[in-house]
């Protein structure tokens, strides 16, 4: 079969089968077209039901440590209270969100807006928010409640609060009730 010193050796022969022949050991090279090197998708069947159904795209999270986490929950209160103040002398209007007029709900709420933070807006609702903390243990930027009243704390006993009809946003001393409460909304 192979081309021997008398044959003639045929173009049209291969050349791995001349190098077979021929006794040598010869490594071939050929290059492969890209197109060719792919492999043809496969084709997969979708039932209605599999388009129908809604595509969960997850995002990576990253981890904090600690002391980020706490540095970002500091940043936060800052924000608050620096709002709180810019809107002291703005009016007092029942029911009013500001942004020239608020009422005491309507303060704290868009306040903690700020932040992300929602809140309903009534005095009421908002007193139940958050977790519960003592004077002592009380941050700034923590809420403020007592019956039909709030505001934020912004240190050494202050608050920043709508007081009521005929009044303006005012930095004032937090007076004691018996239903005087802090509530933690920022950790």
């Amino acid at each position: 079969m192979c081309p021997g010193p008398t044959e003639e050796t045929h173009l049209s022969a291969s050349p791995l089968r001349l190098a077979a022949c021929a006794g040598a050991v010869a490594v071939l090279l050929i290059p492969v077209p890209a197109y060719a090197a792919r492999s043809a998708p496969e084709k997969v069947s979708v039932t209605a039901a599999e388009k129908l159904q809604p595509r969960v795209v997850t995002r990576k999270i990253p981890r904090l440590t600690p002391r980020q986490l706490a540095l970002r929950h500091v940043r936060a209160r800052v924000r608050v209270v620096r709002f709180a103040r810019a809107q002291r002398g703005d009016r007092y209007a029942y029911g009013a969100v500001g942004p020239s007029a608020w009422d005491c709900s309507g303060l704290t709420r868009g306040t903690y807006r700020v932040v992300g933070i929602r809140l309903p807006h009534s005095s009421a609702a908002q007193a139940r928010r958050g977790r519960r903390v003592t004077p002592r243990t009380a941050r700034v930027g923590d809420l403020v409640a007592m019956r039909g009243h709030v505001g934020i704390l912004v240190g050494r006993w202050r608050m920043v609060d709508a007081p009521g009809t005929g009044r303006r946003v005012t930095e004032r001393l937090i007076y004691r009730t018996s239903t005087l409460q802090f509530r933690r909304l920022i950790s």
